[in-house]
Order: structure tokens, then sequence, then C-alpha cells
């Protein structure tokens, strides 16, 4: 298997708290398009790895669910094993 395909990219979002569920669970609908992480539960800061392959479709999904879900992109830094938020 080419090494490309398993290339990764992480996006980091903002989002009402009581909406990671949801948006968890429309990306369960979407077949490995991503897996969602929380980082700050009281913040709404979520990662979410999407294969790079995937990227576009990721943005488009999240440009339609803005409004509705407010996400806002998160502006993060990953150091050794801990992310910081700028």
């Amino acid at each position: 298997m080419n090494p490309e395909t398993f290339k990764m990219k992480k996006h980091y979002l903002y989002i009402d708290p009581r909406e990671i569920y949801f948006l968890k669970f429309i990306l369960e609908g979407y077949d490995g398009l991503g897996v969602i992480n929380t980082i700050d539960r009281e913040k709404g800061l979520i990662r979410v790895v999407v294969p790079e392959c995937q990227t576009e479709v990721f943005e488009m999904l999240v440009s339609a669910l803005s409004e509705e879900l407010r996400l806002i992109p998160a502006d993060v830094e990953e150091g050794e094993g801990e992310v910081t938020t700028n």
C-alpha cells in the first residue's frame, strides 16, 4: 500500500459543547470522513482527524454546518503531547 494514502490532517474547531455529539453523529454518517476528539469540553474545543484525501469533503461539510452549529476554526499549536490555544 502507498504510505501517502494514510496521511491524516488535524482540524481544530470550536463548537457549542451541547452540539459535539450531533457533529459526531453527522461524521459517523460519512464513513471514513473523520474521527472527532474532544480537547476541552467546557470551551467546546474539538479535533477532527481527517484522511488527507477527504479534506475537501470535510471542509465542504464544515462550511455547510458552520452557521447552524457555529463551528469556528481554532488556532492551536501542538507541542509534545499537548495542545495550546493562542
